[in-house]
């Protein structure tokens, strides 16, 4: 598993030769990635209700839109970017990767100032580090379960 980065800042306005600017401050760099007790506590916390691999596709399309691979425009498919999603799931990383913080979403929130093109990287980059932990896991635990059953319909054959 990958472990990405998110900067947690602080955002102060202050006057400088008559004109107001926004200035970041207590700047600290963390890191993040997701772990399957942050999606339990996501769901439970009901930051997370549908698959984050659904999630995915849809940015891959949106993607592929942006590389100029895909053919039509479908402006429906702008209707499905939720910044606000994705930074839930980029706060839950925050929290599988920092156990103790007590941040809540909304205090995580007043200190995360990533433009939407950065957010929407680091979405698909935790989604997709999460697809890809160890994809020969998944074919081997399914090859084992088909197995099993095939014992299972094997041994309930033979007795009738």
């Amino acid at each position: 598993m990958k472990v990405r980065k998110v900067t947690l800042k602080d955002v102060e306005v202050r006057e400088v030769n008559g004109e107001f600017e926004k200035v970041f401050v207590n700047e600290k760099t963390y890191p993040v990635f997701l772990t399957n007790y942050a999606l339990k506590k996501g769901k439970e916390m009901g930051l997370i209700g549908s698959s984050l691999f659904t999630s995915l596709l849809k940015m891959q399309r949106l993607e592929a839109l942006a590389e100029g691979q895909a053919e039509d425009l479908d402006p429906s498919i702008f209707d499905q970017i939720d910044e606000t999603k994705m930074q839930q799931v980029i706060y839950l990383a925050f929290i599988g990767a920092n156990k103790h913080t007590d941040l809540s979403f909304d205090e995580f929130l007043q200190k995360y100032h990533e433009p939407i093109d950065v957010t929407m990287e680091l979405y698909m980059n935790l989604i997709v580090d999460l697809m890809s932990t160890d994809p020969n896991q998944f074919a081997k635990g399914l090859q084992q379960s088909m197995n099993k059953s095939r014992k299972n319909e094997k041994k309930s054959n033979r007795r009738r």
